[in-house]
């Protein structure tokens, strides 16, 4: 009965937090950026020598993918220290509501703005892709997942930071965060780094290895070009994902509990 209780005070946080972000008109926002994508691809398409539809495909996915990062990170960063600074939070956990409860429940809220986000642009780059003639391919709902995935990593990353530090400081680690994770596994793997400087060398290996590995996410490229990928590299980065996704939510949890909020 209690856990049923939590889940419950869990989906009414998530419902005010979406309908909170919701008036802000970032929905409206996604919609009007759908409409510009479609414009916008089509042109690039047009002046392309290529394949039209692989270049409206790859300038759609591009554009999703950076319309979620952006909203995860810049109004992630906002969902708590928002609370907190307004003293919103207070009244709610002045109430038998747990901490935890809280947190998760923002959590979920903004995640669904996120899956709304991915599920109206990415049904719109799909249906133009097909109407220009491409072909099909599940590599598609595969890339649409996992940056989808990337961008609630990312949402509990600068969570994490708004937790510890200012608002625009943990924009700012977090954006650090998002190009280390692309950048360190990609530059170790072509051995850019001079192995003659050990320290430097060992710094980012251990770098790689703390931050999340980004670049897994990324197959667009896989998607445009080659159009194939093995299945086990693409559960495998999911299952990296949920994992890295949990612990980063049990360690906000952690935080967020023994934050002082006076």
């Amino acid at each position: 009965m209690n856990l049923i209780l939590e889940i419950k005070k869990t989906f009414v946080i998530a419902r005010y937090t979406f309908i909170e972000i919701y008036k802000s008109k970032i929905l409206l926002n996604i919609i009007l950026l759908g409409f510009a994508l479609l414009v916008v691809s089509y042109v690039a398409s047009e002046f392309s020598y290529g394949v039209q539809s692989r270049i409206a495909l790859d300038f759609g996915l591009g554009t999703l993918y950076l319309a979620i990062v952006g909203i995860s990170i810049f109004f992630g960063a906002a969902l708590m220290a928002k609370e907190i600074e307004s003293r919103t939070c207070y009244m709610i956990l002045s109430r038998p509501v747990k901490r935890h409860t809280f947190l998760l429940g923002k959590i979920a809220g903004m995640s669904t703005i996120l899956a709304i986000n991915v599920f109206f642009l990415g049904t719109l780059t799909i249906c133009f892709y097909l109407y220009l003639g491409g072909a099909y391919s599940n590599l598609i709902l595969w890339c649409l997942l996992l940056s989808f995935f990337e961008a609630v990593l990312l949402l509990m990353v600068v969570i994490f930071f708004s937790l510890i530090s200012k608002t625009t400081m943990s924009v700012i680690y977090t954006i650090c965060v998002f190009i280390l994770g692309h950048v360190l596994p990609n530059t170790l793997g072509k051995d850019i780094i001079l192995k003659g400087d050990l320290i430097f060398y060992k710094l980012m290996k251990l770098g790689s290895l703390i931050l999340p590995n980004l670049s897994k996410f990324n197959i667009r490229d896989h998607l445009i070009y080659k159009q194939e990928l093995a299945p086990q590299f693409l559960w495998g980065t999911l299952a990296y994902a949920v994992v890295y996704i949990l612990f980063l939510v049990a360690l906000n949890i952690i935080v967020f509990n023994r934050k002082q909020l006076d």
